[in-house]
This record gives C-alpha cells, sequence and structure tokens, in this order.
C-alpha cells in the first residue's frame, strides 16, 4: 500500500492532485481512518485509463493535437 506522496510520484502528479480522483472514486482507494492508501495495481490501471489512445504532433507546432 503507498501513501499518496508516493502513489503521486508514480503518476507524475503532486500529492494534492491524487486526492480529487479519489474522492470521486475514479482512482481507488483505501481509507484507514484520516489515512488513504493505494495500491500499486490500481495506480497502474488508473494510468492506462488516462491514456489518451490518439494523439500526433502538428507540423511545426509544438502542441498535440488528437487525430
Amino acid at each position: 500500500m503507498l501513501r499518496a506522496a508516493e502513489a503521486a510520484a508514480r503518476l507524475g502528479l503532486s500529492a494534492r492532485t491524487v486526492y480529487a480522483p479519489a474522492a470521486s472514486g475514479e482512482l481507488p482507494c483505501y481509507r484507514f481512518g484520516a489515512a488513504v492508501r493505494f495500491d500499486p495495481a490500481d495506480l497502474d490501471a488508473y494510468k492506462l485509463a488516462c491514456r489518451s489512445a490518439a494523439t500526433t504532433r502538428a507540423a511545426g507546432s509544438s502542441s498535440l493535437t488528437a487525430s
């Protein structure tokens, strides 16, 4: 089980940012009193679910656009 800071590091987010999807139920977590813990397998599944299927870099552009 990982703490929020550890989960955030695996996802490339800040610790504060991890709490929003956990609170909404989008990112599964375990609550033990005030402590919130994350299962590494749930983090991997969440990361895959957030992946954009098709993004390409437009010629001459530094921004990503969906195809």
